[in-house]
């Protein structure tokens, strides 16, 4: 039980929960925005970490507008080099295949809720040949709000046919917990080491430091 609630389902995010992305993200658009005229640096790219990609794209037109390519040519080419990187370069988080059959075990529904492109979820899930697991995959691309609004998530448990008070979801970045928390659900977070100790982790049930933690939790 937490917080009164059984457990019926467990909804993970996708990157940094399920690839080791977050450097691959960094890789693409700093590459991208460079054939555009736009320097980015890693810490820039943490300021858009958890959005969809045509919000990311918006977000810089929005403060340093280019000329020339449409912001959905741009998308389409951070999309496709992350595709590539993906395919190459993609690593998945410790521990997941582990998670993944505890959940099983214990009888929950699995599902995935990511900010990513539909393509990129196809990518990582072939890669890692997981998709058999997930009862239901969604991404923010097919609802009006990305992360931090909760419509994903609402959707998510909405076809799981469970209610969001009996879901533990598990996520890495400040805009998906908010989004788990504004749907009412429950939350473990799994931070980069180098944010671990940020006090905006305290609104999650549990830290964890990665997926293996995930079944000696109290749930």
């Amino acid at each position: 039980m937490l917080n009164g609630n059984k457990i019926l389902a467990v909804i993970y995010d996708m990157d940094g929960v399920i690839i080791d992305s977050e450097p691959l993200w960094k890789e693409a658009e700093i590459k991208v925005f460079k054939n555009i005229g736009l320097e980015l640096s890693e810490e820039d790219c943490e300021m858009t970490r958890g959005f969809r990609t045509d919000e990311v794209i918006q977000f810089w037109y929005s403060r340093k507008p280019w000329k020339g390519k449409s912001v959905e040519v741009v998308t389409r080419e951070i999309i496709e080099e992350m595709k590539l990187l993906i395919a190459h370069k993609g690593k998945s988080i410790n521990g997941l295949l582990n998670s993944l059959e505890f959940c099983r075990s214990m009888g929950y529904k699995i599902g995935l809720c990511t900010s990513s492109h539909p393509e990129l979820i196809d990518a990582v899930l072939n890669k890692f040949e997981i998709r058999d697991y997930f009862s239901i995959i969604k991404s923010a691309f097919e609802v009006t709000y990305g992360k931090p609004h909760p419509e994903v998530y609402i959707l998510t448990a909405k076809e799981l046919d469970i209610d969001t008070q009996h879901c533990l979801v598990v996520e890495d970045s400040l805009y998906g917990m908010i989004s788990a928390k504004a749907a009412k659900m429950n939350v473990v977070v799994m931070p980069e080491k180098t944010q671990s100790s940020w006090p905006q982790w305290s609104i999650a049930d549990f830290q964890i430091e990665d997926l293996n933690d995930l079944q000696e939790l109290e749930i």
